[in-house]
């Protein structure tokens, strides 16, 4: 009963807070070609920076961001490798900026990884890609980690178009939102 309850939560939360937006004008600048080379640039004049996210909180996206970028095919790792690249992922780079800063679908998964805790905050976004005949639906999520210092960093971001992937890729997380964000800002005057 528990993990249907915290599923339908999860679901409606979503559907509540879902940030939606079309691929358009700067947000499809990327779009047809975009290899590695443009990417990297862009990523280092346009993505990298501090920015203040839709709860008024400070994440910071630095070079370590870029490894977003690369996936080996098997091991799933984001490693820095011209064979790695993932034109998909530099193709979407303009969506990052703005789903941090405008999304309310925030998930948050915490969890112990070899005995020590981590907090991984999930910015989802559903993005209507305008193709002819008709507009392709892609569900985005970008993925930033507090440290223990409680700085928000980046991690990476990535896409999917079924949204049974989607589904599988929050499930273990639950909603988060500004009122919960105002209670952590209550607790530590640092924030």
């Amino acid at each position: 009963m528990k993990e249907i309850a915290g599923a339908l939560c999860l679901v409606e939360s979503f559907h509540l807070n879902a940030f939606r937006f079309e691929a358009r004008g700067q947000l499809a600048e990327n779009f047809g070609e975009c290899p590695e080379t443009k990417a990297v640039e862009y990523y280092g004049c346009k993505v990298m920076g501090d920015i203040v996210d839709s709860c008024g909180r400070k994440i910071k996206i630095d070079e370590d961001g870029m490894r977003s970028l690369y996936k080996e095919k098997c091991t799933g790792k984001h490693a820095i490798a011209a064979e790695n690249y993932e034109e998909v992922r530099g193709k979407r780079l303009p969506w990052i900026r703005h789903v941090l800063t405008n999304s309310k679908g925030i998930f948050v998964k915490e969890e112990t990884i070899y005995g020590t805790f981590r907090r991984t905050f999930l910015y989802t976004a559903v993005v209507s890609i305008p193709l002819i005949p008709k507009p392709q639906v892609s569900y985005y999520v970008v993925v930033v980690h507090e440290a223990g210092n409680k700085e928000l960093k980046l991690v990476t971001a990535y896409s999917m178009f079924g949204l049974n992937k989607f589904w599988r890729a929050i499930a273990t997380a639950r909603p988060w939102g500004r009122r919960e964000s105002e209670k952590q800002n209550k607790k530590d005057p640092n924030i």
